[in-house]
């Protein structure tokens, strides 16, 4: 999953980037499309969906 979204195998770098970044509204972007490139693996598997049918109790 990690190699998909930074291109190496570890999340290091990726967060380490934030600590690099100046700039409230960068941080933010970055913070913003880091969460997204993690969650969409899950998204497109179908584990998002099924979590949240597991909250609602179905």
């Amino acid at each position: 999953m990690f190699r998909r979204t930074c291109g190496l195998t570890s999340p290091a770098p990726c967060f380490l980037a934030l600590f690099l970044i100046r700039g409230r509204r960068a941080t933010i972007v970055l913070l913003a499309t880091q969460i997204l490139l993690f969650v969409v693996p899950y998204w497109q598997s179908g584990a998002a969906e099924r979590l949240w049918l597991r909250t609602l109790g179905y």
